[in-house]
This record gives C-alpha cells, sequence and structure tokens, in this order.
C-alpha cells in the first residue's frame, strides 16, 4: 500500500498546493491543506513509517542525502 516514493510524492504534493495557494493570494487554505496532511499522516502514514524504522529508513532507501555528499568533498 505504502512505499517511500509515495511518501515522499504525499509531502511534495502538499507542498505544491500549499505553494499554489499562495501564489493564487488564497493563504486561508494554507492551514487547511497543512491540517489534513498532517491528519492523514497520522491516521494512516505514521504506523508505515515507524514500521520501516522511522524517518531513517527513508535515508536508507534512498541513501546519503545530496548535501551530504557535497560536504564530504568540499571538507
Amino acid at each position: 500500500k505504502f512505499n517511500w516514493g509515495r511518501v515522499v510524492a504525499l509531502f511534495y504534493f502538499a507542498c505544491r498546493l500549499v505553494i499554489k495557494a499562495i501564489s493564487t493570494k488564497i493563504p486561508d487554505i494554507i492551514r487547511t491543506i497543512i491540517n489534513w496532511t498532517m491528519s492523514y499522516i497520522q491516521e494512516h502514514v505514521v504506523n508505515w513509517i515507524r514500521e520501516q524504522g522511522g524517518w531513517d529508513g527513508i535515508r536508507s532507501y534512498f541513501g546519503t542525502p545530496t548535501w551530504q555528499t557535497v560536504g564530504v568533498f568540499l571538507a
């Protein structure tokens, strides 16, 4: 049912909705978008995230974040 790609897509979709609300000058809906997203995550996604090792699981799935890789090369 869930995978890390879908979890990331959910955050991306919510972020894009907030950006659209800002750009179309409808800031009142931003709180609704955030509340809906958080409720959905709490009701449907958070247990799956825990089963995958929590937020550390996403690092294992996607590998080392680019910013860490860049930091190693700059050091």
